[in-house]
């Protein structure tokens, strides 16, 4: 299971070393402890295998269901990222990405370089599967070794009409028998607006034969649809028993402005563990997020880390520097930094990449793990501060290549919205038609909003106030990119 998650975590999050090579706490998004699963003696421990690796992968991947990469016939796709430590005695790693004709993720793998034979030998991978409306109904897990892919773990997605998720079926490879064998369910419910409420996941009993109720979240939103708080139960017969409990709130830009992490004390009453704080620019980029601890002493939050972040002209994150508190000297010391190059002849728009690479500029939840890079990203170095001066560390590089995108998405099934005519003149109409509200923005090339909207069912918009050229938009719902593309203003 360590290899997986590793596996998981790493190539998935591209703009952190900080999970490979040196052990540091992770700088974006303070989560103090993995969120707790008891485990009983009559449930299987690959059943528990199967609910923990899932929470881990969807916390990265969150909805990637019915997104393209289609706007375009011709783009750049990302084939690798090998990373490379400075001290040679460490193994090289590489992520390996492969793609359908729509420009989706079919295949993910991670390799570990051999200094023996010279060759990368398997170490995991994920294998995903989509039906005609492009959304995601299966992905494998494999582990490997310098022969060949093992099976590990499956997953299946059910969708109800309106394409929500409302049922992931999880599986475990037996290997006495050659099959897969249902390990885990999750039932998902929604409000009116189609945002996600309650997610329960049982677990088969092996013993029994029967399905046991085993972890419970539920989510609350506020007037504008942000999530406001998520509150996790374990079952232990015969109710579900708090866990812990994560609270946000935001700016009047919809922005995240705090995120508190809360843990249930058993006595009834929840215990402060952590906050976050997140620090915008006029241009809504993220300048700095802050991280605090709860000392139950001095009854107050008290400084843990921040992570600052700097930006170019072409709203690419350029740099990243991370400091830890010392409470003995009453401030930040550096930690490490991160650095960013760019190819500036490719917008992300011509870009297909894995789906946590997506550019953005108003990130909610910076634990999804959103990158911010308006451009076709090829290379970061990682630079680790020793008390006096910052010393190499690991440096990783993209590699790209040209794609043809040779079955585009049809609209009708693909598109939740609709933008016409495109290039526009005077106006354009964005007609909604999906079954909730959506959130739409338009950015100048750089990457800066230069309007959002939420759209309900059909909209027309003037482009008075717009300068003939090109300009790029995306459709959101729950703050998910489900399509973007680029407007030309005649």
């Amino acid at each position: 299971m360590k290899i997986v998650l590793t596996f998981c975590i790493g190539i998935l999050t591209p703009c952190s070393f900080l999970l490979a090579q040196k052990q540091i706490q992770n700088p974006v998004l303070l989560q103090p402890t993995e969120k707790p699963y008891l485990i009983s003696d009559n449930k299987s421990l690959l059943n528990e295998k199967i609910v923990s690796f899932y929470n881990n992968y969807n916390r990265l991947m969150k909805s990637y269901k019915g997104q393209t990469n289609a706007e375009l016939p011709i783009k750049q796709k990302l084939d690798s990222i090998i990373s490379i430590p400075t001290d040679s005695t460490l193994t090289p790693q590489k992520s390996a990405y492969k793609y359908n004709n729509n420009g989706q993720i079919t295949s993910s793998a991670e390799y570990a370089w051999d200094h023996n034979t010279k060759t990368w030998f398997n170490v995991s991978k994920i294998e995903w599967s989509y039906n005609a409306k492009y959304f995601n109904t299966s992905f494998i897990t494999y582990y490997g070794d310098s022969l060949k892919w093992y099976n590990e773990l499956k997953y299946e997605n059910i969708y109800d009409a309106n394409n929500r998720l409302i049922t992931v079926n999880g599986y475990g490879w037996n290997d006495s028998n050659n099959q897969w064998d249902l390990g885990s369910k999750i039932e998902n419910s929604y409000n009116a607006n189609g945002l996600l409420t309650v997610s329960i996941t049982s677990i088969w009993n092996t013993t029994t034969s029967k399905w046991e109720l085993y972890y419970k979240s539920e989510n609350q939103y506020d007037n504008d649809d942000n999530l406001a708080v998520t509150i996790y139960y374990q079952w232990q017969q015969p109710k579900w028993n708090f866990l812990q409990r994560d609270s946000f709130d935001y700016y009047f830009s919809k922005q995240l402005n705090h995120y508190y992490y809360d843990v249930w004390d058993g006595s009834g009453d929840w215990g402060k563990y952590s906050q976050t704080e997140f620090i915008y620019n006029f241009f809504s980029d993220l300048l700095t997020v802050k991280e605090y601890l709860w000392d139950v002493i001095s009854v107050i939050y008290v400084n843990s880390r921040k992570t600052d972040y700097k930006y170019d002209t072409g709203n690419n994150l350029t740099q990243a520097v991370f400091s830890k508190w010392v409470k003995q000297l009453q401030n930040f010391i550096l930690e490490a930094k991160e650095d960013c190059t760019f190819d500036y002849n490719y917008l992300h728009a011509d870009l297909v990449i894995p789906p946590n690479m997506k550019f953005s500029k108003s990130t909610r939840l910076v634990a999804d793990n959103d990158i911010y890079f308006g451009h076709e990203l090829t290379k970061q170095n990682l630079s680790l501060h020793n008390g006096a001066i910052y010393v190499a560390n690991n440096s990783r590089t993209f590699y790209w290549s040209p794609i043809s995108i040779t079955k585009t998405a049809d609209k009708e099934s693909a598109s939740e919205v609709d933008i016409v005519p495109n290039p526009a003149r005077d106006h354009f109409t964005i007609s909604n038609k999906a079954s909730v509200p959506m959130d739409f923005q338009l950015m100048d090339i750089t990457g800066k909003v230069l309007m959002a909207k939420k759209i309900y069912s059909s909209e027309m918009i003037s482009t008075e106030s717009l300068t003939k050229g090109m300009y790029l938009y995306r459709v959101l719902s729950n703050n998910k990119n489900l399509q973007s593309g680029k407007l030309v203003v005649n």
